[in-house]
């Protein structure tokens, strides 16, 4: 009995504990938190639209140089 009543306590004080420890942040800590995580986010973001540029320059620029290696050559239809 006494165990069971202790589970139960246990049960309604933890979520209590951490609802209470969330809303000790004030707003200024909030928002520094969303800026931050925006910014990683952003960071990640510009990474991966490099990487994809680069990577759609290079075949343009691979197709260029296989063009003009080409030039001149006759290309049969058959």
């Amino acid at each position: 009995m006494v165990r069971s009543a202790l589970i139960l306590a246990l049960a309604l004080v933890v979520p209590l504990c951490v609802c209470q420890a969330q809303a000790d942040q004030g707003p200024l800590e909030r928002t520094g938190r969303t800026i931050k995580h925006s910014a990683e986010a952003t960071g990640r973001t510009l990474k991966h639209g490099t990487e994809a540029t680069g990577r759609t320059v290079g075949k343009g620029v691979r197709k260029t140089g296989q063009t003009l290696n080409h030039v001149g050559e006759r290309i049969s239809s058959r």
